[in-house]
C-alpha cells in the first residue's frame, strides 16, 4: 500500500516594515573584467550593465602580455599598448579611449589596474619561450620593471591622459596579486614595494585628485604589514586598501582589519574587495558546466552579498568576473556572469534582482534555515527578496505589514528553472494593484529559486 506524501505546510514569512532595520547597504556591486577578454566583447557586454546598476568597474589591461591569439594568451588592447624605449615611452590610447569613453557614459566609478611590466621595461624581451614554461606566456610581463623612473613616468602619462580628456578615472590599483607567485609576479615583497612607490607617485603627478591604492593581494596576509610599514615610512599616498577573496565572503577580513587597526593612519581606510566570487578557482564548481554556471549560484550570491551588505568597512565588492575569459579552452574559468556570446547566466539574474532592491535594508529571518531573505524601504518603495538555498520545493506565504494605507503596484519577479534570465531585461512574472497596509501573497519557491516583490506607490 502506498502511503500518501505529507502535505507541505506553507512557510509563513511576515515582513513588518515598521520594525527597526539594520541599514544593510546593498549598493556595493562592482564589476571586474580581466585582460583575457577582447575589446570588442567588452564594449558589447557593457550594454548590459545598466541592468545591474553597479557602482564601479575594474579593468586589468595586462601591460606587456601581448595578444597573439594563442592558447592561454591574454588580449592586451592595441598590443603592444606600450612600446618604444624606457627613455621614450609610446602609448597607444586608441582602444583604451573607447573603453573609457563608454564607461563614462555608464556613470560608474572606473578603476584601472596599472599592471604589468610593459615591453620597454622588461630586461629581456622574448618572442618565444618564457622564464616559466608552465605559464605558456611569451614575454616577461610578470617581472620587475628595470627602470623605476620610467615606471613612474608611465603611470603619470596614463593618469594625465584621462585628466586632460576630462574623463574621471577614480581609482588606480598598482599591480595585481603580486603575492600569487610566480603567476603574476616573480619578484620579492621589496620589489613590489618599489613598484607601488613609483607607481603611486606617478599617478598622483598625472592626476592629484585620483585615488591610488593596493596591494591587491590574493591570499598572503604576510604582505600587509611590510606594505603598510613602507607606506608610512616613506609618506606615500594610500587612498584605499585592496585585497581578493574567493569562496568565503568573510575570508581573511577579520585578520585584515586587525592589522589595519594597528595603524592610526589606516584604521578607517577605504577597503575595496577588488575580486570576489562565491566559488573557488581551479575547482569543478568554477569550470565549464560547474555550479557557477547553474541556478544554485543565484541564491549563493545573494547569501554572500547579504554578508557584504553588513560590512561597513567594505565599500565595494568587485565580482570576478563580469564576462567569461575567452582563451582558456574548455574546463577552465567559466566565472563570468555573461558567457562568451554575451548570454546572461543565473548569476547575472541574481544581481539584476538585487539592483531593483532598495539601497538599504535588513535581513529577513524565517523558520527554515534553507530559506533566506532581505527586506527594505526607500522613498516609498518597498522590496522583499527571498531565496531558496536547497534543492527542495518550498511553499511560501508572504505577508507585508505597515506599508501604508495607499494604493500600490506590486511587481513579482521570479528566477528559477522555469524563469531564467535572457539578453532582455527581466520582466515581472506578475503585476497587480493592491490597497491597504497589510498584503498577503502565496507562491512556490522552487529549488534554488528566487522571488522578489517590489511595491511602488501607484501614480494617480
Amino acid at each position: 500500500m502506498n502511503r500518501a506524501e505529507p502535505i507541505q505546510q506553507p512557510l509563513a514569512v511576515t515582513v513588518d516594515f515598521s520594525e527597526n532595520q539594520e541599514s544593510l547597504n546593498f549598493r556595493k556591486l562592482g564589476l571586474y573584467v580581466c585582460t583575457y577578454v577582447d575589446l570588442e566583447r567588452i564594449l558589447n557586454d557593457i550594454k548590459q550593465i545598466k541592468r545591474l546598476n553597479p557602482r564601479a568597474f575594474r579593468y586589468d589591461p595586462g601591460w606587456g602580455f601581448g595578444n597573439d591569439n594563442q592558447f592561454n594568451s591574454p588580449r592586451e588592447i592595441d598590443s603592444p599598448q606600450i612600446s618604444g624605449t624606457k627613455d621614450d615611452i609610446k602609448i597607444n590610447f586608441s582602444g583604451m579611449d573607447q573603453l573609457t569613453s563608454t564607461l563614462q557614459e555608464e556613470m560608474v566609478d572606473i578603476m584601472y589596474v596599472h599592471a604589468y611590466n610593459p615591453l620597454p621595461l622588461q630586461e629581456k624581451q622574448k618572442s618565444g619561450g618564457n622564464m616559466n614554461e608552465n605559464l605558456q606566456m611569451r614575454s616577461n610581463w610578470n617581472t620587475m620593471p628595470e627602470d623605476m623612473e620610467a615606471w613612474c613616468e608611465l603611470n603619470r602619462q596614463y593618469a594625465a591622459h584621462w585628466r586632460e580628456k576630462g574623463w574621471k578615472v577614480k581609482y588606480y590599483e598598482i599591480w595585481n596579486e603580486p603575492d600569487l607567485q610566480p603567476v603574476f609576479f616573480t619578484g620579492s615583497i621589496d620589489d613590489y614595494l618599489k613598484i607601488y612607490h613609483y607607481g603611486a607617485l606617478g599617478v598622483k603627478k598625472g592626476d592629484p585628485d585620483a585615488l591610488v591604492g593596493g596591494p591587491a593581494i590574493s591570499f598572503d596576509l604576510n604582505w600587509i604589514k611590510p606594505f603598510l610599514d613602507y607606506i608610512e615610512q616613506n609618506e606615500l599616498p594610500l587612498d584605499f586598501f585592496s585585497y581578493h577573496a574567493y569562496g568565503e565572503p568573510d575570508k581573511n577580513l577579520r585578520e585584515l582589519k586587525e592589522i589595519l587597526n594597528g595603524y592610526d593612519r589606516f584604521r578607517n581606510i577605504e577597503i575595496l574587495l577588488t575580486e570576489y566570487n562565491s566559488y573557488v578557482p581551479a575547482t569543478p564548481d568554477f569550470t565549464e558546466n560547474g555550479t557557477i554556471e547553474h541556478l544554485q549560484a543565484a541564491p549563493r550570491i545573494l547569501h554572500d552579498f547579504t554578508y557584504f551588505a553588513a560590512q561597513k568597512d567594505i565599500k565595494t565588492v568587485y565580482w570576478a568576473q563580469f564576462n567569461d575569459p575567452e582563451v582558456f579552452g574548455k574546463g577552465v574559468d567559466r566565472c563570468g556572469m555573461l558567457d562568451l556570446k554575451g548570454n546572461p547566466k543565473p548569476s547575472f539574474g541574481a544581481f539584476e534582482l538585487l539592483a531593483k532592491f532598495p539601497e538599504k535594508g535588513s535581513r529577513l529571518f524565517t523558520d527554515n534555515e534553507s530559506v533566506e531573505g532581505i527586506f527594505g524601504e526607500e522613498d516609498g518603495q518597498y522590496g522583499v527578496l527571498v531565496w531558496n538555498m536547497s534543492a527542495e520545493n518550498r511553499k511560501l506565504s508572504l505577508e507585508f505589514k505597515n506599508c501604508s494605507k495607499k494604493e500600490y503596484i506590486l511587481h513579482l519577479y521570479k528566477l528559477d528553472e522555469n524563469n531564467l534570465v535572457s539578453k532582455k531585461p527581466i520582466k515581472p512574472f506578475d503585476t497587480f494593484v493592491i490597497t491597504g497596509s497589510s498584503i498577503s501573497i502565496k507562491e512556490d519557491l522552487q529549488p534554488y529559486g528566487v522571488i522578489e516583490v517590489i511595491l511602488s506607490e501607484r501614480e494617480k
